[in-house]
């Protein structure tokens, strides 16, 4: 009696599971639908089927619709009534539909979305520069110098040349490492390129790998060699601490005095200049200096840098003289003893 009575209930299970399969299947829409708002197509779609349509309503902004169906699954019917408009569907498996713009919800994982990546098939990336054969091997991302990192399948008989390959990156910004210092020893020694990818030969065995880099801290690791192999290094920054410094400025230790532009004539230099009639004249002396510039050849007066001869101001004994020529300009009045 109990082996009848679970027998029907695994059949009407199935029963259920089998109709509700094929009301999916055999939903259909029927319906002359003409100038309609989407809002209002929407809701006369709902009231002939089990769809439940989401949507923005400031999106549909008002557009209006004309389509035609007899008998048609719903895809069909949004395919023609969403054309030109923008708007995109999607329908999950439980009869609800999204209507978006511009981009698509996807209402199903693809395929294999949880499956391990033990079970992933490989891909085979292709690189600019030669792999060695080193895909399939185990790649390691170094973050400390403390350990002995073995490269390669471990054995005891572990002879010849070895092929190590890697990118050396920042450790805080994760950027490539251009122009980078890789080496064991002066006989065994590379830089990396623009990617910050290096390949290093070196014998098997037990080695000090030492990575230098501008701006970036040396980093030594220890590496057991067996065979060819891929290793990839982040680097920390360097932060270089400065002492002190002290800027001071003696700016008072060359001056000698305080006057600018201030000539010193004595009467030594003012005698052997020629002058007329043999008579030195301290007015012709001065328009010999720099910046200095006379008038003309029968005045007295003289412009300096670029002034007129008004705006001189000209002291004898600290007093003002006004008129420091005399015979119209030709002669001054000063006495040149």
């Amino acid at each position: 009696m109990k082996r009848n009575l679970l027998v029907t209930v695994v059949l009407m299970v199935f029963v259920s599971y089998f109709v509700q399969a094929q009301d999916k299947k055999d939903i259909r829409i029927t319906g002359s639908f003409d100038s309609l708002l989407l809002v209002d197509l929407f809701q006369k779609i709902e009231e002939q089927s089990p769809y439940y349509f989401y949507y923005d309503i400031k999106q549909l902004d008002s557009l209006k619709v004309s389509v035609a169906a007899q008998g048609e699954t719903l895809a069909a019917v949004l395919e023609r009534a969403l054309k030109n408009t923008g708007l995109l569907y999607s329908i999950d498996d439980n009869n609800r539909v999204y209507i978006t713009k511009g981009l698509k919800i996807i209402t199903k994982l693809p395929n294999g979305f949880f499956r391990s990546d033990q079970q992933q098939p490989a891909l085979a990336v292709k690189d600019s520069i030669v792999d060695y054969g080193l895909s399939t091997r185990g790649k390691e991302k170094i973050t400390s110098e403390s350990k002995l990192y073995e490269i390669g399948t471990k054995s005891n008989m572990a002879r010849g040349n070895a092929i190590i390959t890697g990118t050396i990156r920042n450790g805080t910004t994760g950027e490539p490492l251009i122009n980078a210092s890789v080496f064991t020893d002066n006989n065994h020694s590379t830089t990396t390129d623009a990617y910050g990818r290096y390949s290093l030969t070196v014998p098997a065995g037990k080695h000090t790998l030492n990575i230098l880099a501008i701006g970036m801290k040396d980093t030594k690791l220890q590496l057991a060699v067996y065979s060819e192999g891929k290793l990839d290094i982040d680097v920390r920054d360097q932060v270089t601490t400065l002492k002190e410094v002290i800027v001071s400025s003696k700016k008072l230790v060359n001056i000698n005095r305080v006057n600018m532009g201030v000539e010193r004539l004595s009467i030594d230099n003012i005698r052997r200049i020629p002058s007329v009639f043999g008579e030195a004249d301290v007015l012709r002396v001065i328009t010999s200096l720099p910046g200095v510039k006379t008038v003309g050849e029968a005045s007295t007066g003289f412009n300096v840098r670029g002034g007129s001869a008004d705006q001189n101001l000209i002291l004898f004994n600290e007093a003002t003289i006004y008129n420091p020529s005399h015979f119209f300009g030709m002669f001054s009045a000063f006495n040149p003893e």
